[in-house]
Parts: C-alpha cells; structure tokens; sequence
C-alpha cells in the first residue's frame, strides 16, 4: 500500500500526458447540441464555461439526460405532448430539444461542480476528488477561451497512469467493496432502473434474475446509446430492462447486442480487479457471493478511496469524514 500512496504523492498533475486538449462546452449551446457532443464521444462528463467571461461553472454529465428519458416516457403514457409522437431522428432529443429552455445548460451545469487544480497538485489530491463523486477534474494553465485548463483528468485517465502501482494492493475484495448492490429484476419495467439512476444519481446498477443472480449491467453507456440510436421507436420504458437493453444494443450502432458484465468474488484480492479492469475498459466490477448474488462493487472510486484512506494525511481524515456522512457517491 505504501508504494501506491508514495507513486501518488511524488508525482504531479502536470506530469499526466493528455493527447488531446480540453474540451469545454459553452453555456449558450443547447442541450441537444452539448448531450450529442458527449454521446459521439468516449465522453461521460464533460466542463462547462460561461460563454461570456470563460470561467468554468460546472459539469454536464451523460447520466443528466435520465429525467428526461422518465418525463417523455410519462407524457407518452398519458398522451399529453405532440412531442412524443414516433417520427423521424431522433424522438429523445427532439423531446429534449422542444423542452429545454434558454439558460438550461447553464443550469444544469451548475448543479455538478468542476474542481481545478494547479499543475504542480498531488495525484493524490485528484484521487481524493475523483472517489468522491467527480469523474472529472480539471487542470488549470491552459488557454482562457478554454476556461484557462490546460488538461481534463478523468478517472480512467488517472487510474492508467497508477495502474502500477494499484497492482501491488493487497486487500481482498469484501475488505472494501462498496455495500449494498443497487439491483433492479430482469423483468422489472426499464423504468424503474432509469428512475433509481435518476433519483439517486448513480452511473450504473445491476439487473439479476428471478433467483437473484446478476445476469446484466446497466449504466450511463445505455444512455449514451438511447443518444445516439437512429431510430426508437421499438423501444418503450414498459418493456422489462432485459428486453429493453437488448432491443437497445439491436437499434445502436454504438453498442453490442451483449451486455457485459464483469465480476470477480469476494475473496479475491484487490490487485485482480486492478487488471481486470485495465484490460476491460470498465469503471466497476460487481463482487458476487458464491451463489453469483451481487454483495458489492468495486469501481475506480473504490480504489482511489482504499488509497486516500491509507496515506495517513488530512486528505484521508477528510475522506472519512465524507464516508460518514454518507456523501460519497460510489454506485
């Protein structure tokens, strides 16, 4: 452990290699316009600046287009909006597009803060953000039309860079998973599933079968592919989430017609989720018990936790504060 919180205390923000340059969405875009950007890209969070002074405001996540999907699933029930009806495109984003109201962006945005920090900041001190509800952080020093960033650092980014040193952590998995499992049934209705998404704000939940084994994952990553998908309407909040998410995959052209699932047990350690997760792309393996139930999760915000928590520093005195006040937001 002392080699991971050492790796993150020597080294600085300034020494992440980002390839691209920040991207920054303006808060005089539309929300079709700024939704489209991310879903067209690796992108789930993305920093928002005011158009007219260049200083960041906040975040536009992928997961903010949840309310949405729910408030035209209700008015398709209650046939109460023309702006449902089947039709050309896309019908979520002309929904979106015939709702939003100029400013929404911006006040979207501000709902989800940004946090900047200098170059010569601690990955330590971005871990401590990024496990603590934040998918992205932002690096100041940068060009001012680009709300003076010189990178964004997302958790995967992040966790690329200190993936050696996460190899050597030796916990087991039940010693810091994340309890309990958010879960919706299989033949649960796909809405329930996008309204614990919305309600609780969480990026991902598992689906498990009659005998609550967990059979499907669902996450921002069908949100992006509702985006992007040409054509919706065979898709309906009504359906079971298991045919949902199929009938989804079918429709996309962003998305497998599979729907992954990684796992790992209990007493495996820590250092197997490390690798799994660098060779998956994922951001979170679900821990099963013996039966295949889900009893946890790891993410990426488990592990920089697990590191925080172990540095012996303010950092982690304030982390377990946060823990305790339960406003951490690990799912």
């Amino acid at each position: 452990m002392n080699k991971a919180v050492a790796f993150l205390q020597l080294h600085k923000a300034e020494d992440i290699i980002v390839e691209k340059k920040p991207i920054v969405l303006n808060d005089g875009q539309s929300l079709v316009e700024a939704f489209r950007f991310l879903a067209s890209g690796s992108v789930r969070a993305c920093p928002v600046k005011d158009a007219n002074t260049n200083e960041i405001i906040g975040t536009l996540a992928m997961r903010d287009v949840c309310p949405y999907v729910l408030e035209m699933h209700q008015l398709q029930k209650d046939a109460k909006s023309q702006h449902c009806q089947k039709g050309a495109g896309n019908v979520l984003l002309n929904y979106i597009s015939s709702m939003s109201i100029p400013g929404k962006l911006r006040e979207m945005a501000l709902k989800r803060r940004f946090v900047v920090f200098p170059p010569d900041a601690t990955l330590l001190e971005l871990a401590y953000e990024l496990s603590s509800g934040c998918h992205i952080v932002g690096i100041s020093g940068g060009d001012p039309e680009q709300g003076g960033l010189s990178k964004v650092v997302t958790q995967g980014m992040l966790f690329k860079v200190i993936f050696p040193a996460l190899q050597e952590l030796t916990p087991i998995c039940r010693a810091i998973m994340t309890k309990p499992v958010i879960s919706v049934r299989f033949d649960s209705k796909a809405s329930k599933a996008f309204d614990i998404m919305a309600q609780k704000g969480i990026s991902g939940i598992a689906v498990v079968d009659e005998d609550g084994i967990i059979i499907h994952n669902t996450s921002t990553s069908d949100v992006k592919a509702l985006i992007m998908a040409s054509n919706l309407d065979e898709l309906s909040l009504d359906l079971t989430i298991e045919d949902f998410l199929v009938r989804l995959r079918s429709v996309s052209a962003s998305a497998s017609t599979r729907v992954p699932v990684s796992v790992n047990k209990k007493d495996d350690e820590v250092r197997t989720i490390v690798a799994k997760l660098l060779k998956t792309g994922y951001h979170r393996v679900w821990i099963i018990n013996s039966k295949r139930k889900p009893s946890g999760l790891i993410s990426l915000a488990d592990l920089f936790r697990l590191v925080v928590m172990s540095s012996g520093t303010e950092l982690a005195d304030k982390m377990a504060a946060k823990l305790n006040r339960g406003s951490c937001n690990v799912q």
